[in-house]
């Protein structure tokens, strides 16, 4: 896969090469916040996967994911999967600098 130029959050299938989502961080959107893992589980979550598959596919626990989805859901101020996959195309489509919150 190519470089990302700085600024960017790039989500991608962790299994091929092909972009799942690419966003423009921008301060105020959450997603600058989002660790790694958070990005991962994210992206999990946007693929409709249980805590529990999301957990077997990283090789950790379902309670270290439920607590990364809780921050994440905390850090882009989203209350839910569906809310978070609300948030994620309104950032894929209009980006950050136009995306209410």
């Amino acid at each position: 896969m190519s470089a990302v130029p700085e600024g960017l959050v790039v989500m991608s299938d962790a299994h091929s090469d092909v972009v799942v989502f690419c966003f423009d961080v921008s301060p105020g959107d959450g997603l600058a916040s989002l660790t790694a893992a958070e990005r991962d589980v994210a992206l999990g979550m946007l693929r409709g996967e249980s805590n529990a598959e999301i957990a077997t596919r990283r090789g950790g626990s379902v309670r270290t994911v439920a607590n990364q989805a809780a921050a994440l859901r905390k850090k882009l101020g989203v209350a839910s999967r569906g809310e978070l996959a609300a948030r994620a195309i309104e950032l894929f489509f209009t980006g950050p600098e136009r995306t209410a919150v």
